[in-house]
């Protein structure tokens, strides 16, 4: 009659010719599972993610770089790229591996989608605007605060350099950059007009070409 097989070891290897895992590790594991409310629990919670916030914020980086780099490619975002994966490895003590960075390549790529589908930081354009919160435009609940305003009256710019500009549109315009005005609680400098302008109106131009026939954006092909 065959033995009944043994039951695997809670000690301190994961397998019976597995790498030893020390036991302090072991123990403190199942102090959190069993109790993760526990003050001793949530310091050591606290404490890993200390440890591993450097690391966090070093691949963030990357991503970051490698973003500017698909945006604007020349030697200079590629020489940030090269650091930011040197400082990568310096923080995590290890190589870069390929599969990380094409990782890293794939979040960069949808970042720049979302990027081009949303107008530019306030921040960057108007002056002395500082963080304003808009949770109902962070949480994509509605468009009617400062920052959803903002979006609105750059897509409408947008949409009047890819659609063709009309009386209709123009007036949209004038209609949401007063809303917009208002909340801000002035009137936007030329200098300021004259910058979201552009940015909507390249955006507007470069969305008519994806949609022009014959090209990538032509679905009916």
């Amino acid at each position: 009659m065959s033995k009944k097989p043994r039951k695997p070891s809670l000690g301190g290897r994961n397998s019976q010719d597995g790498p030893k895992i020390d036991q302090g590790w072991v123990d403190l594991a199942r102090k959190l599972v069993a109790n993760p409310d526990d003050p001793a629990s949530l310091r050591l919670m606290s404490a890993v993610n200390g440890a591993m916030r450097p690391g966090a914020k070093a691949a963030a980086q990357v991503v970051e770089a490698l973003a500017e780099q698909l945006d604007a490619p020349s030697e200079r975002t590629e020489a940030a790229v090269d650091a930011a994966v040197r400082h990568w490895e310096s923080v995590c003590r290890s190589p870069m591996d390929p599969e990380v960075l094409s990782g890293m390549k794939d979040e960069a790529a949808a970042l720049v989608q979302r990027r081009r589908r949303r107008p530019p930081p306030m921040e960057s354009i108007v002056a002395g605007v500082g963080e304003p919160v808009d949770m109902g435009y962070e949480l994509s609940l509605h468009l009617n605060g400062l920052r959803g305003t903002w979006h609105r009256l750059w897509a409408s710019i947008a949409l009047g350099a890819m659609m063709g500009e009309s009386p209709e549109q123009e007036e949209a315009v004038t209609t949401v950059r007063a809303q917009f005005e208002r909340l801000l609680g002035r009137s936007l400098s030329n200098d300021e007009w004259r910058l979201l302008s552009a940015h909507a109106r390249d955006h507007g131009e470069a969305m008519q070409g994806r949609l022009a026939p014959g090209t990538e954006g032509d679905e009916t092909r």
